[in-house]
C-alpha cells in the first residue's frame, strides 16, 4: 500500500543522492517533463546497472529538483537536459 511504500522509499520527501559514474558512462537514466509541459523534470527510466540505479536512491516518477547546485525545478527540458549531461 501506499504508506509502507512512503515509509520504505521516502515518497514525497526531498532526497539527497550521490551518484558515482566513471567518466565514461552516462547517468543511466531518462528524463521526461519541463517548464514547456508545466510539469517538472521526473525520471521516466532507470536503466539496469548504471550510475542511477546503483546508487539505490532514485525511482521512476522521482522529480530532480537540482543537480551540483543547478536548480532544475523551472527550465525547459532541452536545458536540463543539457545539464544532466554535462555531469
Amino acid at each position: 500500500d501506499f504508506l509502507s511504500l512512503k515509509k520504505r522509499h521516502g515518497l514525497g520527501d526531498v532526497r539527497k543522492v550521490h551518484l558515482v559514474k566513471s567518466a565514461d558512462e552516462g547517468l543511466g537514466m531518462s528524463i521526461t517533463g519541463g517548464k514547456e509541459h508545466g510539469v517538472p523534470i521526473l525520471i521516466s527510466e532507470i536503466h539496469p546497472g548504471q550510475p542511477a540505479e546503483r546508487c539505490e536512491g532514485l525511482y521512476v516518477g522521482d522529480a530532480i529538483l537540482s543537480v551540483n547546485g543547478d536548480d532544475l525545478r523551472n527550465v525547459k527540458h532541452s536545458d536540463a537536459v543539457q545539464i544532466l549531461s554535462q555531469q
